[in-house]
């Protein structure tokens, strides 16, 4: 999800819903993800990204594949790609055991929790990894990274989304942003090659960050705007795909990085597209 809802609990009303509250929390989530403006820009990209590179890399017939999506929540994202018709195998993974008694048709799914992923060969040909980085703490991330990696079999495709600190950078002392060079520099470590990368919500985290500065620069303290607000409305019943101007700027930014020739230089999502190298295991 964008910042602001790194605390896996979205905002209605000022108060926060959490995993105390999991039907709702769960709706919530799959609300957003058909709706707001951030999760249909970001599921626009990814899409188009992974069906370029799979098409480019078919010679005749349509091969089949196997997906592993790790975090994957409601598996919403496993349901919208599901009839694309070349998956041979579909998993998702989440540590919530209440995520898993939702409605997942026939793909497969597992429990487990970062570092350790309940699987031992690397067979998958996409893995995917969308917000799910930033839930692990600093510590044990590398680690974690590792462990998503390799999962994937030499040539696959891994596809990961984290948050990004904005226009200004990483904020100080906000661990739940993975950088993006140590993201990179980790993924060529495990033997990765960038194929495609980009940041999203480039303008609506930039007036975020103008607010926040100036608010701060008006009273000298501005605690309540430390914390991004440009995930789930508050007002979610209201207006459950966001403010029409976010709609509008996601939408050109989603059509322009989906196309995978221009990189977006910032914003509070960070996307990355790499391919295992066929030399390593």
């Amino acid at each position: 999800m964008p910042n602001g809802s790194h605390k896996r609990g979205a905002e209605v009303n000022g108060s926060r819903v959490t995993l105390a509250e999991p039907d709702l929390y769960f709706a919530m989530l799959e609300r957003s993800a058909l709706h707001h403006w951030w999760s249909v820009g970001v599921e626009r990209i990814e899409r188009r990204w992974v069906q370029n590179e799979f098409k480019s890399g078919v010679r005749g017939a349509v091969a089949t594949r196997k997906w592993l999506d790790v975090g994957c929540g409601t598996g919403r994202r496993l349901a919208q790609w599901s009839q694309w018709g070349f998956w041979e195998m579909q998993v998702g993974i989440d540590p919530s055991p209440i995520s898993m008694n939702h409605e997942m048709g026939s793909i497969a799914r597992l429990q487990g929790k970062l570092p350790g992923l309940p699987l031992m060969e690397p067979c998958f040909d996409l893995v995917t990894a969308f917000d799910v980085i930033q839930h692990v703490s600093k510590p044990i991330r590398e680690q974690a990274l590792s462990e998503i990696s390799r999962v994937v079999k030499p040539g696959g495709i891994l596809l990961i989304r984290t948050n990004s600190g904005g226009f200004w950078g990483k904020p100080q002392g906000d661990d739940s942003i993975a950088e993006r060079n140590w993201l990179d520099q980790a993924l060529n470590q495990f033997h990765f090659r960038i194929v495609r990368s980009s940041h999203f919500n480039m303008t609506g985290g930039f007036i975020e960050d103008f607010m926040k500065r100036y608010c701060k620069w008006q009273s000298g303290n501005c605690e309540a705007s430390t914390t991004f607000k440009t995930g789930l409305p508050q007002q979610w019943q209201a207006r459950p795909d966001g403010h029409w101007l976010g709609r509008w700027f996601g939408s050109i930014e989603s059509r322009i990085a989906g196309t995978g020739l221009v990189k977006i230089p910032f914003g509070h999502s960070y996307l990355v597209m790499a391919r295992k190298e066929v030399d390593h295991d």
